[in-house]
């Protein structure tokens, strides 16, 4: 359940707008929350929970970040299946999110996907991710922005 209501909440246009983000009504978009993911953080939750039970070290990275929403579902769950399994989440693990927080690059080849690209829902600034991580209370030392275009990173 926790999962569940965690995904709720970071589809939730409400839960954006409490860090900052304005969403202009858009009939492009089903959610304007801090995620596009919806049942797919179910499958990543069960992928989590196989890399808990596993034991298995190492860091989690995510490209392509916008406003956080999936590295939080990622964190939290982590933390929490963790503690339930009686593990304590590998204080070593860091995480790193990845984005240029500042919405696409266009490259001039396609007028269509450069305006469509364009669109200020793409736009994440930093300062706003970083808000979003806090308030779930998951911005601390082992989170990491690396920020940049991804030819540049």
């Amino acid at each position: 359940l926790f999962a569940d209501a965690l995904a709720v909440s970071l589809r939730a246009n409400v839960t954006a707008r409490l860090v900052g983000f304005d969403n202009p009504p858009d009939p492009r978009w089903i959610s304007l929350g801090l995620t596009m993911q919806g049942k797919q953080l179910l499958g990543l939750k069960r992928q989590l929970e196989i890399v808990v039970d596993s034991r298995l070290g190492g860091d989690v990275y995510e490209t392509g970040t916008w406003r956080g929403g999936t590295s939080i579902f990622m964190m939290a769950v982590m933390r929490k299946y963790a503690e339930l399994r009686g593990q304590r989440d590998h204080a070593s693990r860091k995480f790193y999110m990845f984005d240029s927080f500042e919405g696409f690059q266009r490259y001039g080849k396609d007028k269509r996907l450069d305006s469509f690209l364009a669109a200020d829902i793409f736009k994440a600034p930093l300062a706003a991710v970083k808000s979003a991580l806090a308030m779930y209370g998951l911005l601390g030392p082992s989170v990491h922005f690396v920020q940049g275009f991804f030819e540049n990173t």
